[in-house]
């Protein structure tokens, strides 16, 4: 017999909020990857930046972590602060990075 490690009362409630979460922070990583692409057609500086905020929303745990089996989603959850957190810091290094580059 095959036991699972998130089971019993409210673990379906707990797989969907973290799950929720999961996409939630993949929408945000998705805009602040749109936000990048206007701020490099804007300010031509480096391709590198972009590059990175899009590996982070292909490789977002919001789709590439499974949150049915295992820990009820928790990896899936804290990754994806994680992610979003890596996409805002690269943002702001390219804003930085624009920014500072511009003689007023």
């Amino acid at each position: 017999m095959l036991e699972f490690a998130c089971s019993g009362p409210g673990a379906g409630t707990l797989i969907a909020r973290n799950t929720e979460i999961g996409y939630a922070h993949g929408s945000v990583v998705g805009v602040l990857f749109l936000i990048s692409l206007v701020a490099f057609s804007l300010a031509k500086r480096r391709w590198l930046i972009p590059a990175i905020m899009f590996g982070l929303l292909v490789f977002h745990p919001a789709w590439t972590i499974s949150a049915t089996s295992g820990d009820c989603g928790f990896l899936k959850r804290d990754a994806s602060y994680a992610f979003a957190g890596l996409a805002g810091l690269a943002l702001s290094v390219q804003i930085a990075t624009i920014v500072r580059g511009r003689r007023f």
